[in-house]
């Protein structure tokens, strides 16, 4: 689906992720950027980039660039800081300047996941890692330097391409003929280009501040995994529980990140339910689907 917003001008940095290819998809001549291309945190770049853009007629920048490598974050955190922090900042205090709207993508993995419910935009975050709390730091420094910019937090997001959660189930029952799954995390999978119908939605609301944006419902690990191999045919395949403790890391990760979208959703935006986002993430994919049995 193609949403023409004629007359804007749009920039999307972090073109080649997930997120940042449904975007372009979604916005007819938006420009757009890769991480190679423009490294955020980069003063002179940056400045340079978006004067250009205004002066073009430049409306609105998406940032959906990110360090997103949670277990490499723990390595170089200094890094992650730069591109989590340090780089949004920079935007919106570019965007401030400049008289640009800006939208900015966090995560889920600001909360330390003890809650049994789904988090809303209340609830005090606890990051766990330095992933986490340099996302944090990138919403607050967002809102800091631009008030009137939109933060969304999301989660569990996959989309085009097969490296995510459910490209990787496929992966493993078509290479083993088995899959294990956590049953003991939970979240709110989120197909990518529902992410950006639904942050585009919120645009065209002016929605301002801080919001969930997620897939609607809740699933473990174990439910998306058999979903995901029951929609592309394979329910036959078997899938062993198991438990987040089988698989040792060196970053805790929240056992419900599971997202509370209801502001969202007053607002008249709220995405399709998560297992519609694996069919249409299958479909692109050119995988068959079937029906679900009740």
């Amino acid at each position: 689906m193609t949403i023409d917003t004629p007359g804007r001008l749009h920039l999307v940095a972090g073109a080649a992720g997930m997120l940042g290819r449904a975007l372009q998809d979604l916005l007819p001549g938006a420009l757009a950027r890769t991480h190679q291309e423009w490294d955020i945190a980069h003063l002179g770049t940056t400045r340079r980039l978006l004067e250009d853009f205004a002066r073009a007629g430049g409306c609105i920048l998406w940032n959906a660039a990110a360090w997103t490598a949670v277990e490499a974050a723990e390595d170089h955190p200094d890094q992650a800081a730069r591109a989590n922090i340090e780089g949004p900042r920079l935007l919106a205090e570019e965007c401030a300047r400049l008289g640009l709207g800006l939208v900015h993508v966090s995560t889920d993995f600001v909360f330390d996941g003890t809650r049994d419910v789904p988090y809303t935009e209340q609830d005090p975050p606890h990051p766990l890692g330095v992933y986490a709390r340099t996302k944090l730091g990138g919403e607050k420094a967002v809102l800091d330097a631009l008030p009137s910019a939109l933060v969304a937090r999301t989660s569990w997001v996959f989309g085009a391409g097969w490296r995510h959660f459910p490209g990787r189930i496929l992966e493993m029952a078509r290479r083993d003929g088995r899959v294990r799954a956590v049953e003991d995390e939970f979240g709110s999978p989120t197909y990518a280009p529902h992410l950006a119908q639904g942050l585009l939605g919120l645009v065209q609301r002016n929605a301002q501040g801080l919001f969930h944006l997620a897939g609607q419902g809740r699933a473990s690990r174990l439910e998306l995994a058999r979903a995901t191999l029951t929609l592309a045919g394979l329910g036959s395949i078997p899938v062993e529980p198991c438990l987040a403790s089988s698989f040792p890391s060196r970053v805790r990760r929240p056992a419900n990140s599971a997202l509370d979208c209801a502001r969202a959703a007053s607002l008249g935006v709220a995405l399709p339910p998560w297992r519609e986002g694996v069919a249409a993430w299958l479909r692109s994919e050119g995988i068959p689907e079937l029906e679900e049995t009740p």
